[in-house]
């Protein structure tokens, strides 16, 4: 179990890097996303989206890329709310269609509890450069037409 203090500076140092390779990124104007440059791979998409609130956990972590990655060296985690027993829920092995532009999959493979969860991902493009980036999402204890 990761403790809160080590989760944090995990979380922190991924968002620092993050932050650094989009500030760093050109921009060139309607070519670029959430402020990386169009002619690299990044995130276009992912379900659960970011700051999303479910009602009911996700089956699935789905992420969508404006190039295909290359799945050998791509990663993708889902950690814990704080106080679970494990660090990470576990996932499948990554898959995807055969389909161009379909997303990476990891299927859930446990049972999730209500809480805050957060999507560590970290990939790669045919050409080389990587991308990695977080995403948090709270399934909440609440249903669609509870209080």
């Amino acid at each position: 179990m990761l403790s809160k203090t080590a989760f944090t500076k995990a979380l922190g140092a991924t968002l620092a890097m993050v932050t650094l390779t989009a500030a760093s990124a050109p921009h060139r104007e309607g070519h670029a996303v959430m402020g990386v440059s169009a002619r690299h791979l990044h995130l276009i998409r992912s379900e659960p989206a970011r700051n999303d609130t479910l009602h009911a956990p996700p089956h699935a972590v789905k992420l969508w890329f404006t190039e295909d990655p290359e799945l050998a060296i791509t990663s993708i985690k889902l950690l814990k709310p704080e106080g679970a027993d494990t660090a990470r829920v576990k996932l499948s092995a990554l898959h995807r269609d055969a389909a161009e532009h379909s997303p990476v999959v990891a299927d859930i493979q446990e049972a999730m509890t209500p809480g805050a969860y957060v999507i560590a991902w970290r990939t790669a493009a045919k050409d080389g450069h990587p991308g990695a980036g977080t995403i948090e999402f709270v399934v909440s204890t609440r249903t669609a037409s509870g209080p």
